[in-house]
């Protein structure tokens, strides 16, 4: 072996050691923020099930979470702290192998009908795209959007282009009350789910008109298929851990 070579393997060896020996720092260092920090979230939840977390608070609407080894934690899983349930959004590992997570405000409850009168209720993510930033300073586009997050499961994943949901309610000219209604425009459920477990919804919603023949106010639902019984429920209650779990194949 050359004087070249040696060198060469003198010096990734003694790369591989810093780097080994940074892995092992970050995980010390984890383990004492846990009992000092208090980012130290001990009654958080993943799912309704109790999972201590280290979770920051970012934003009003965003907030980071930092894994602890063998934590299990997806796109799409709910995560309660803070009084507020929080949608998992983004999962990614640094240099180190710590895992850190983005986690969404839920701030609507989307009721809908997958062709029958059982009503299906999700907790997402709705967030205004009527600017677009640049060079943090924002620009106003011609045509507003919204942004929207829904786990992905056996119920959203039949959702589809032109599908309408209630957003609230609103009057018209008349004084007459209306439901302001937003429709699916386009729909991703790939591009999140980097990873087996991650299940996560992406969609891109725009204002859509108030159909008084087809949406019910009362429900808060657009195109209401009305139930044959007599008793006319509101199906199933809120999901907080996913039926099953189900991605895209690539």
């Amino acid at each position: 072996m050359d004087i070249w070579e040696t060198q060469k393997r003198l010096l990734g060896e003694s790369v591989k050691s810093r780097q080994n020996h940074a892995r092992r720092l970050a995980v010390k260092t984890l383990t004492a923020i846990e009992r000092n920090s208090a980012a130290y979230q001990a009654d958080a939840k993943r799912n309704g099930e109790l999972q201590p977390m280290l979770i920051v608070r970012m934003k009003p609407t965003e907030c980071r979470i930092t894994l602890f080894p063998d934590m299990q934690l997806f796109t799409g899983d709910y995560v309660d702290c803070f009084s507020d349930r929080w949608l998992v959004t983004e999962v990614f590992t640094d240099e180190n192998t710590n895992r850190f997570a983005k986690a969404l405000l839920c701030n609507h409850m989307f009721k809908f009908q997958n062709g029958t009168a059982d009503i299906i209720k999700r907790l997402g993510v709705i967030s205004d795209s009527n600017h677009l930033n640049r060079n943090e300073r924002q620009l106003p586009l011609e045509n507003g959007w919204y942004q929207g997050y829904l786990p992905l499961d056996d119920d959203t994943k039949k959702i589809f282009v032109d599908k309408r949901f209630a957003l609230g309610t609103a009057f018209n000219n008349r004084g007459e009350q209306i439901l302001s209604v937003i429709k699916v425009v386009w729909l991703d459920q790939t591009t999140a789910n980097l990873s087996e477990g991650d299940s996560l919804m992406k969609l891109r919603l725009e204002i859509d008109v108030f159909n008084p023949q087809a949406d019910n106010i009362n429900k808060m639902i657009c195109d209401y298929i009305p139930s044959n019984s007599s008793t006319d429920g509101d199906g199933e209650t809120i999901s907080l851990k996913k039926k099953q779990s189900w991605r895209t194949q690539i």
